[in-house]
C-alpha cells in the first residue's frame, strides 16, 4: 500500500466518526427497545443556516450517507437507523431549543451535536436533563471538560489538544514574543485560555 493509499480522506474520517458515534450510542439505548426491533433514531444538530452553514450542509449530507450505508448492510444488531435533524441556525439558544425538539418530539435515542461550540455548551444541560447521549463536534475544551457530564462524549479533538500539539512548534519557530488573536465566542475563548496556560 502506498503512502497516498494510507492517507485518511475527509470522507473516510467522517464515515469513521459517525460509525464510532453510532456504535457507542447503540449500546446505551434502552433494553426494551433493543428487543422490540424498532429503528434506532439518530438525532443531528446541524448548522443549516447562519455562519457555519457550510459545515452543517456537509454534516447532514455525511450523516444521510452513513445511515444509508449502515441500513443497506443490515443496520446495527439488525435494527435500522432513522435520521432526524434540526437546524441550529448557528445560534446557542436556538440550538438548545432544537436539541429538546430532537429528544421530545422526534424521539432521538442519541444526538450527534453541533460544530458550533456555543451551541454545544448550551445543549449540554438538555442532554443531562433527559439522560440522552450527546456527541458534540464543537472544539471548546469545556464541552467535555469543566461543563461535561456522563452523557457527553467527545468525538473529535479539543482546543486543548490544538494548544498542546502546537505550542512547542510556536516556541521553536516563532519565539517567545507573540500575540494571540481570537474570535470572541466559545471556541475562541477556549483557545485564549488554553494558550495562556501553556
Amino acid at each position: 500500500m502506498s503512502i497516498d493509499e494510507k492517507a485518511m480522506t475527509r470522507r473516510s474520517f467522517l464515515k469513521g466518526l459517525l460509525g464510532s458515534s453510532l456504535g457507542l450510542a447503540g449500546g446505551s439505548i434502552g433494553f426494551t427497545r433493543a428487543f422490540a426491533g424498532e429503528p434506532i433514531t439518530v438525532g443531528l444538530q446541524a448548522e443549516l443556516t447562519g455562519g457555519l452553514a457550510t459545515y452543517g450542509y456537509w454534516h447532514l449530507k455525511s450523516a444521510r450517507a452513513a445511515v444509508k450505508k449502515i441500513n443497506s448492510e443490515g443496520g446495527i444488531a439488525g435494527r435500522k437507523l432513522k435520521l432526524v435533524f434540526e437546524d441550529t441556525g448557528t445560534d446557542p439558544m436556538t440550538g438548545s431549543r432544537k436539541m429538546r425538539r430532537l429528544i421530545l418530539r422526534k424521539s432521538a435515542d442519541f444526538i450527534i451535536g453541533s460544530q458550533h461550540s456555543g451551541v454545544c455548551l448550551a445543549s449540554l444541560p438538555v442532554s443531562l436533563r433527559f439522560s440522552v447521549p450527546y456527541f458534540p463536534i464543537g472544539e471548546a475544551t469545556e464541552i467535555t471538560g469543566s461543563q461535561g457530564h456522563k452523557y457527553v462524549f467527545r468525538s473529535n479533538y479539543s482546543v486543548e489538544a490544538h494548544a498542546q500539539s502546537g505550542y512547542r512548534w510556536v516556541m521553536d519557530n516563532l519565539g517567545t514574543d507573540w500575540t494571540i488573536v481570537y474570535a470572541d465566542y466559545a471556541m475562541g475563548q477556549s483557545a485564549l485560555k488554553e494558550w495562556r496556560v501553556r
